[in-house]
């Protein structure tokens, strides 16, 4: 009985429930039963005006491309990996560890673009015309003999004949001033050490003769010729001024033979061959045309000391006859060089 009661009581509390809630609603509309109200919600009323407008819109920005790397900075989003310069962007897939540092004397690798890359080898030289092109100098002789010959002036100088008989001079006697003679020679030298050379010549001077003379009787005594032979054994210093060329001194103690016929003329005695020492010193240079010519121009002096012993043509008695030459000579020549 007590629950029936409690039944019939929940049965009027809903039935005031909805009674309410239909009259706050529609006025006087019938109410629902509180199934229906339970179990859906009821349609919206249809709208009484139109609704309004939908706001207007901007029109979205036109699309833009992301901007352009530089050459420096890499073409993605990602930070360099390891170390590694901007033109390499990429980091790479494995975790190696960033390689080891050049040494100071290779350029850093990889080198920074867009430098360009250095030459691979060095640029040509530039093209000379025909008047800058020169040719390689020719090589400077390098052995230690030389061999050659020279033709030989000698403009001036003295000549003395005199004759000796019984430590008595004769009337048959001249010291004069001699005319210009031509000669030549022929040498040898050798260098044993870098600036001292030896060398022997050979020396001819076939006509040695005194100039004219204003008196006639010296003219009629003394009017011919002589010849010279000379055999020069030479020592000196031999000095390198320029690539090409070396200066010369030498002194050339040596031996004079002197053949005086013809030189005194209707003499009581007959004319022999003049002999002795003679002693020549001077100087020059040497200069070498390539690996083997060479030229050598010197100028000397040299002093004459040749006697001769003659006998008489009437009696047969011997006298000396002293024929003393003293000339200046310059000298031209050449020859091989090895």
């Amino acid at each position: 009985m007590r629950t029936s009661f409690v039944t019939a009581a929940a049965t009027v509390l809903l039935a005031g429930t909805a009674h309410a809630r239909g009259d706050s609603a529609s006025g006087s509309a019938p109410a629902k039963p509180a199934q229906a109200d339970a179990g859906a919600s009821m349609p919206a009323p249809p709208p009484s005006y139109p609704p309004p407008p939908a706001p207007l819109q901007e029109p979205a920005p036109a699309p833009t491309l992301p901007p352009r790397p530089s050459p420096g900075a890499p073409a993605h989003g990602y930070p360099p990996a390891y170390g590694y310069p901007p033109p390499y962007g990429y980091p790479p897939p494995y975790g190696y560890p960033p390689p080891y540092g050049y040494p100071p004397a290779y350029p850093a690798y990889p080198q920074q673009y867009p430098a360009p890359y250095p030459p691979a080898y060095p640029p040509p030289p530039p093209e000379l015309s025909a008047e800058q092109a020169e040719e390689p100098p020719a090589p400077v002789p390098t052995g230690k003999w030389r061999l050659g010959a020279s033709h030989a002036v000698f403009p001036a100088g003295t000549l003395s004949y005199r004759e000796v008989y019984r430590g008595e001079t004769l009337r048959f006697n001249r010291s004069d001033e001699t005319a210009t003679a031509l000669g030549g020679s022929l040498f040898v030298e050798f260098m044993p050490l870098r600036f001292i050379f030896v060398a022997f010549s050979l020396q001819f001077i076939p006509q040695v003769k005194w100039k004219p003379s204003s008196y006639p009787s010296v003219e009629k005594y003394f009017s011919g010729t002589a010849r010279e032979y000379d055999l020069l054994p030479q020592v000196g210093a031999i000095i390198p001024a320029w690539r090409r060329i070396h200066l010369l001194l030498y002194a050339a103690p040596g031996y004079s033979f002197i053949q005086p016929s013809g030189l005194a003329q209707n003499s009581l005695f007959e004319n022999g061959l003049a002999h002795g020492f003679v002693v020549q010193s001077g100087g020059g240079l040497v200069w070498a045309l390539g690996e083997h010519g060479f030229l050598e121009f010197r100028a000397s002096y040299q002093w004459g000391f040749q006697n001769s012993s003659v006998t008489s043509s009437t009696t047969g008695e011997r006298a000396t006859v002293e024929v003393h030459s003293r000339l200046l000579g310059m000298q031209a020549g050449g020859g091989f060089w090895f």
